[in-house]
């Protein structure tokens, strides 16, 4: 059986890329994209000028971020077919993929199992946030892809600890991972920790019971932690122009400013409007409960579960991971990998904004720990004496009833939302349509792409015979870029950086407004005549608006 699963695996990583392929353009220009483009052609400057271009140093605060995916961005648009947007969006959802193949090693590195591996593969695909996000986020599906490969690397290297080498490939792989992860966002450090972390308490407990001396202790954390961390620095600096220079000070600079990121506007959170410094401490646990598909919760509440009860007995105790000290702990640093992030941004009361989206790289382990819940209460049960051989079939149709049902409405919401997965509501909430009032929705603003080219097919059937002025609260490049240049004018953007002069700019911009582009997720909507919404599944997510009065006016010029 192992084949034909090992086969069907070869064909769903194919056909994803093949979607990746004929999708990619579909999914529009998000809030970050200009700056980041433009971060990623100044890091090529840098490296191109051999170091003599510090132009990147003045440009916004995107010295902060790790240089790696935009460099790469920039650097592909030099050679890309694709427009320079599309060329990014590709790229991107490259790397989600490579995401989801790191979840399809890690589940089969600890089970051994290719059918439970894919599984592991399919939820994450099917984690609509994970999916929609990764065509289009610059920062956070990178990062959490280099996350789940860093995690992957640390648990392949696990069954070396109690030996005196390890190879090569090994440790080049993780401190690659590692400086990758760094080379995104200094939030990578984590791992760097966990590593030490583990890897030091493993060795400590081996020399209490005597299993080594104190020199071997020294000598092991040398080689598997300190070793591959120092060689994951260099990675990341070669990445990250701005450590290059003083890479201990702005390092500390770094992460200082994440701890308390500047972020002075509003975010609709359960029904009311709060500032991302004065979140609640539940704010991450809400978001994730209530855009998680619940298969993937059950699935993680069944190992909790299983692992609470059976982990000390023989049931569970033959089963690959749980039959070795290796697997074990790479089952408790997958969970630690998971906890402990959510735990610190509550505990330093973090700045947090846009729902999940800074914590995206919980997705992959998600996955992963869910295809396992399943594959130990699977074994589980299947391995209780009164399950005879005949009934085996009919546990299998069962076990794949329940998969398949819980499947099914997240497979169903990727197809029709698309391109907008990334609003995923789960049932908790009673998906969009509960959420909608309650809840950011396109807080990214995908669906402005949508509404542009809507706009476009409007505009050329009403046969306005002069330039059009659209306004948005977005940067201008998110529908400009789609709009046709034959009608509009570049669209007027909406200064939105202090919320105090807000509504007085707002109501004086839009006075110069043919149309508005509105995403109802800042609370205001202009006093225009609303005549299209994109909707998924019958919610809005961005509202197209006319001004009559500068309608007339231009015709009546003309």
């Amino acid at each position: 059986m192992k084949q034909p699963l090992k086969i069907l695996s070869i064909i769903f990583f194919a056909g994803y890329l093949i979607l990746i392929l004929a999708t990619f353009k579909d999914y529009a220009i998000t809030q970050d994209e200009k700056y980041q483009k433009r971060y990623g052609e100044l890091v090529l400057n840098y490296y191109t000028s051999l170091f003599e271009d510090k132009s990147f140093l003045s440009y916004r605060n995107l010295y902060l971020y790790g240089g790696l995916v935009d460099g790469v961005s920039a650097l592909l648009n030099k050679v890309s077919p694709f427009g320079e947007y599309e060329t990014r969006h590709l790229w991107n959802a490259l790397l989600g993929f490579f995401g989801v193949l790191a979840v399809y090693l890690l589940v089969y590195t600890l089970t051994h199992s290719h059918g439970f591996s894919l599984l592991g593969v399919i939820f994450l695909f099917l984690s609509p946030r994970y999916y929609g996000h990764s065509f289009n986020n610059p920062k956070d599906i990178p990062f959490a892809a280099f996350y789940v490969f860093s995690l992957l690397a640390m648990v392949r290297t696990i069954p070396y600890w109690t030996s005196k080498r390890i190879p090569w490939k090994c440790l080049i792989a993780l401190s690659f991972a590692l400086g990758c992860t760094l080379g995104v966002r200094i939030g990578g450090v984590i791992l760097v920790f966990y590593l030490i972390l583990f890897h030091s308490a493993w060795q400590a407990l081996r020399w209490e019971s005597q299993e080594i001396q104190g020199r071997e202790f020294f000598k092991s954390t040398l080689t598997f932690a300190l070793f591959p961390m120092g060689l994951s620095l260099i990675w990341m600096i070669a990445f990250w122009p701005y450590v290059q220079s003083n890479t201990i000070e702005n390092v500390l600079n770094t992460l200082q400013m994440f701890k308390n990121f500047p972020f002075p506007y509003p975010m609709f959170f359960q029904g009311d409007y709060i500032l991302a410094t004065e979140v609640p401490w539940d704010y991450v646990l809400t978001w994730y409960s209530i855009t998680t598909p619940l298969i993937q919760l059950l699935g993680l509440a069944l190992l909790l579960i299983g692992v609470a009860l059976f982990s000390k007995s023989k049931l569970v105790g033959s089963l690959p991971p749980f039959d070795s000290k290796e697997g074990i702990w790479s089952i408790r640093l997958i969970l630690f990998a998971m906890i402990f992030p959510v735990a610190t941004a509550i505990i330093s009361k973090s700045t947090l904004y846009d729902g999940l989206r800074h914590f995206l790289f919980l997705g992959p382990l998600t996955a992963c720990l869910a295809a396992l819940g399943f594959y130990l209460f699977y074994q589980v049960i299947a391995r209780f004496s009164f399950i005879k051989k005949g009934q085996r079939k009919l546990l299998n149709l069962i076990f794949y009833f329940v998969i398949i049902a819980g499947l099914y409405p997240v497979a169903s919401w990727q197809i029709r939302s698309h391109p907008n997965q990334y609003v995923y509501f789960n049932e908790v909430t009673g998906g969009l349509k509960g959420a909608f009032g309650k809840f950011d929705i396109d807080y990214y603003g995908n669906s402005e792409r949508q509404a542009a080219l809507w706009l476009n097919d409007y505009v050329q059937k009403q046969n306005y015979r002069f330039p059009i002025q659209v306004c948005s609260l977005t940067p201008p490049i998110m529908s400009g870029y789609y709009l046709d240049s034959n009608y509009f004018l570049k669209p007027l953007f909406v200064d939105y950086a202090f919320i105090g002069q807000f509504l007085n700019d707002l109501k004086l911009s839009l006075k110069k407004c043919h149309f508005y582009i509105a995403n109802p997720r800042w609370g205001f909507l202009p006093k225009g005549e609303t005549i299209h919404s994109i909707k998924v599944d019958d919610t809005p997510l961005i509202y197209i608006q006319i001004n009559k009065i500068k309608m007339q006016q231009g015709i009546m010029e003309k």
